[in-house]
Order: C-alpha cells, then sequence, then structure tokens
C-alpha cells in the first residue's frame, strides 16, 4: 500500500510533488544561499520575481532585529502554483502584518503560513503586486534601520575580476572621451566589454543584464569601421552605457542599495539607441 504523501503547506492539495526544499535561515549567509537558490532553481514568472525580492528584504530586515531567532522555509509546488511555507511565530506575525492588505494569497495558523504563488498570472495581476510591492518595501524599511543591500551572488574571485575589468573599461572611456575612438581604443573598449560579458554571462539572476552586454559586445566585433567613424558627440552614447556599467556594479555589489533589476530597462533602451545608430534601419 502506497504511503500518504506529506503534504507541508495548508493549503493541503493533493498535486503537490513530493519533493520538497527545506532551507534553513538563521543569518545573513543563510539568506544569501536562499537567494541564490530560489534564483537558480525555481523557473519563475515576473510576478513570484517580485515576491522573492520582497521575501529577501523581508527576511534581511527580521535578521537585523534583537529578537530575530532561526526559521525554516519549505517549499513545494505542482503544475500551477508554489508554496512558501514558513514555520516560526515571530515570522508569521511579521509576515501576516506586512501582507494583510497585499494581493498575495496565503494562510497561517499558530505555527506556520503559507503564501502560494501561481505560475501563470496576468499582467494586470503583476503590475497591481508591483505596485503593492514599494508600499510593503517601505513598511519593511521604516520597521528597522537597513544599510544598503549588497547582493552576494558571484564568486569572490569573479567579483574581483569583474571590478579589476570595470576599471579597465572605465580607463579606456575616459581616454576615448579626451582622444576620440582611436582603433587602439576600440580594440581595447571592445575587449574589456567581452571580458566582462564571459564573467558574469553564466548567473543566471542577472541574464537580462548580461545579455545587454552580450549584444553591445557582438555590435562593436562587427561594425569596428563604422565604430571609427562615429561624431564625437555620439561617442556620448557609449560613454553612457559604460558609466552605467560603473553604476550597476557599484550600487548591486560593492556600496548596494539598488534592486537587482534597476537597469536593466535603461541600458536596454540606451543599447536600442546605439545599435540604431551604428546599424540605421531603412
Amino acid at each position: 500500500m502506497r504511503k500518504k504523501q506529506n503534504i507541508i503547506n495548508l493549503y493541503k492539495e493533493k498535486n503537490v510533488n513530493s519533493i520538497k526544499y527545506v532551507i534553513s535561515i538563521g543569518d545573513e549567509e543563510d539568506l544569501n544561499q536562499l537567494w541564490d537558490f530560489l534564483n537558480s532553481n525555481i523557473d519563475s514568472n515576473k510576478f513570484i520575481h517580485i515576491f522573492i525580492e520582497l521575501f529577501y528584504n523581508f527576511t534581511y530586515s527580521y535578521l537585523l532585529k534583537d529578537y530575530a531567532k532561526f526559521f525554516e522555509v519549505i517549499i513545494e509546488d505542482n503544475d500551477s502554483n508554489l508554496y512558501f511555507t514558513v514555520w516560526n511565530k515571530d515570522v508569521i506575525t511579521l509576515l501576516h502584518q506586512y501582507f494583510s492588505n497585499s494581493s498575495l494569497k496565503y494562510r497561517y495558523n499558530s505555527k506556520k503560513l503559507t503564501i502560494k504563488l501561481n505560475k501563470h498570472v496576468s499582467k494586470k495581476t503583476v503590475k497591481k503586486f508591483g505596485e503593492e510591492h514599494l508600499n510593503i518595501d517601505k513598511k519593511i524599511s521604516s520597521s528597522v534601520k537597513i544599510p544598503p543591500k549588497k547582493y552576494n551572488i558571484f564568486e569572490n574571485d569573479d567579483l574581483n575580476d569583474i571590478i579589476k575589468i570595470n576599471d579597465d573599461l572605465q580607463d579606456t572611456m575616459y581616454r576615448c572621451k579626451q582622444m576620440g575612438l582611436t582603433k587602439e581604443i576600440l580594440i581595447a573598449l571592445r575587449s574589456s566589454i567581452a571580458m566582462f560579458c564571459l564573467n558574469i554571462k553564466y548567473y543566471k539572476q542577472i541574464s537580462k543584464f548580461s545579455k545587454i552586454i552580450d549584444s553591445f559586445s557582438i555590435l562593436l566585433m562587427r561594425n569596428s569601421d563604422r565604430f571609427l567613424n562615429l561624431k564625437k558627440d555620439e561617442i556620448l552614447l557609449i560613454d553612457k552605457l559604460v558609466h552605467n556599467i560603473d553604476i550597476w556594479l557599484d550600487k548591486l555589489f560593492i556600496s548596494g542599495g539598488e534592486d537587482l533589476y534597476f537597469l536593466d530597462k535603461t541600458m536596454k533602451n540606451d543599447f536600442l539607441l546605439l545599435k540604431q545608430l551604428i546599424i540605421p534601419t531603412r
């Protein structure tokens, strides 16, 4: 006789997959591992990405409190939903306070709380939750003094290499603004962009940003003559992209303080402007 499946979440839906992920959180290192796990193993839509970002911020603020205690997150799923179950009385109380007026679906009792995340949601739902996310984040931030958040997705050696490549890239762009885009400077620029892309492209969490840098690298390699013919004011488009790479690196991984995707849209728009200049559409 088949053993009855042990369902952890409070929705008790019978078609939940038997594999469960149990993640223990007691300090910031555990939280960073949770972040890496969610972004690397959970095939999610934008709605779930917003929740992951929000849950990270919530947990980070909780860990800064004097009374913070170890707790566990149990993740289950089926074809339609993800279930995040939290087991800790203090954490449950705080989550309920923050999410009670949101569109998130959850159930709770005296021992645990389960958040149900639909894998298939409408754009309207995503937009609404995105607006709620900002309000909830403000409530979380006001509850405790939070230092600027820095993401910890890179291996130490990779981050050091990326910082060095970026330094070389910014130096090359400085020389470009002083001397113009010479063949020597173009080669240095092309090399730095290619190396930067090589070091970030395997990190799934920043895939959108890395694809933009990859496209920029390809554009540089395939259109050298057109880049060498750019006017001084047109070179400013390259300068803006390169400068934003420096801001992105600092605000996410060095000084901290920004959302992981804060520059993706700006970088994409700036790249498309540059591409239109180099390869005009007919």
